[in-house]
């Protein structure tokens, strides 16, 4: 299952979790986060529901719940007071088409 991943944070928490960013990697190096399917980006525009100045995205791709847990734990673990995230499931668009035009002939 592929997730479609958006955070955000301050400045200033920016500047205090950099300093962790190795844990991180070495927790997806172990399989206990998962993988990106496509690396961060930072969003250069503004998207409403986001307030803070540092916003990104990524894309996972895991079947495994517990390495979902795993990233919110190290993640909260750091005590970052203005960190938000929303994780959105997302399908391939042939795979939603395929599906589409299956029940689409079953409803009618």
């Amino acid at each position: 299952m592929k997730y479609l991943v958006f955070d955000e944070m301050s400045k200033e928490d920016y500047d205090k979790v950099t300093v962790n960013v190795q844990v991180h990697f070495e927790e997806r190096e172990k399989g206990n986060l998962p993988p990106h399917v496509v690396a961060d980006h930072f969003i250069h525009g503004d998207l409403p529901q986001f307030t803070q100045s540092i916003r990104a995205f990524k894309i996972y791709e895991t079947d495994d719940p517990q390495q979902l847990a795993n990233i919110e734990a190290l993640w909260t673990a750091n005590d970052v007071k203005s960190w938000k995230r929303w994780i959105i499931p997302i399908t391939e668009r042939n795979a939603f088409v395929s599906a589409y035009e299956q029940y689409k002939k079953k409803v009618k």
